[in-house]
């Protein structure tokens, strides 16, 4: 049973990584339709709870592609962030994964819902690897 959950994360993460490089590509809808059957295959989901993480999927790329254009432009306009801005920040950011765990608690099974944790956390991990492998090569 290990070898079979292995096998899957490991195409599940294949897969993350063939798709990332393609990413910009796709519109949010096509994003979002992506990551649900993604999903669907790591966690068995039926088509009516593969439908509801679609809808969640998309809304958290939305806001994530307006916050980066909120970004760039105040980049480009050359405002810094002071610390009340940075904390607004962190804390809309932190509302919004709380949504998030909300919305997947309600549409998942408890089985699912604690496997979708894990694959969160191993993501997290993951990036935080990579950045501190960027951060060790730029200095």
């Amino acid at each position: 049973m290990k070898t079979v959950i292995s096998f899957i994360l490991l195409c599940f993460l294949g897969l993350q990584v063939q798709a990332q490089a393609q990413k910009s590509d796709l519109s949010p809808e096509q994003q979002a339709r992506i990551q649900s059957k993604k999903m669907t295959l790591a966690l068995d989901l039926s088509e009516a709870q593969r439908l509801q993480v679609e809808k969640i999927q998309l809304n958290k790329i939305v806001f994530r592609q307006k916050m980066k254009q909120q970004r760039k432009a105040s980049k480009d306009n050359g405002d810094t962030l002071n610390k009340q801005r940075r904390v607004d920040a962190m804390e809309l950011m932190l509302d919004r994964k709380i949504a998030l765990q909300n919305q997947m608690r309600s549409t998942l099974s408890e089985d699912q819902f604690q496997k979708w944790k894990k694959l969160q956390k191993r993501r997290h991990e993951k990036m935080k690897k990579k950045i501190r492998k960027k951060r060790k090569k730029h200095s």
